[in-house]
């Protein structure tokens, strides 16, 4: 089932851009990151997250590179199958890091990029899923972590 009702707020215009290592911030960047909210009406566990797409210009990216980060903290997508207690909230900005070497390059501080997402939630009742799938025109910011 896709949820068309929550599309235009699933990915973040905020929060978009390279992640660079704190100690070393002019080494190139250790990845890049993204905002993005739930496509469902209420909060989920983390273990319901089926699978989550991301692609920057056409590519997509490896997900057992992500590190998915809420209020709980942060997991890989492998860790996040068994996180029963560790929920979604509705509404929240979860930030998805891509840990991609290089991460969008390093002349993209000007350059809008075309973000697509997809977010695919195992849910009790719906034997088809959830989906929500997004996608705009995002400006790349930098972060130190």
């Amino acid at each position: 089932m896709t949820n068309s009702l929550f599309e235009k707020y699933l990915l973040c215009d905020e929060g978009f851009g390279n992640i660079y290592d704190k100690d070393h911030p002019d080494d190139p960047p250790i990845g890049f990151q993204l905002k993005m909210r739930i496509p469902y009406y209420r909060s989920a566990r983390l273990s319901l997250i089926e699978k989550i797409v991301i692609k920057v210009d056409g590519k997509e990216y490896d997900p057992d590179k992500f590190l998915f980060t809420t209020h709980d903290g942060t997991f890989t997508m492998a860790q996040m199958r068994t996180m029963t207690n560790h929920y979604w909230l509705f509404g929240e900005k979860a930030t998805v890091s891509v840990m991609e070497p290089d991460g969008l390059g390093r002349a993209f501080s000007t350059v809008y990029r075309t973000v697509e997402i997809g977010i695919y939630l195992r849910i009790s009742y719906s034997h088809l899923g959830f989906v929500g799938i997004a996608g705009k025109e995002l400006k790349a910011e930098s972060f130190v972590q």
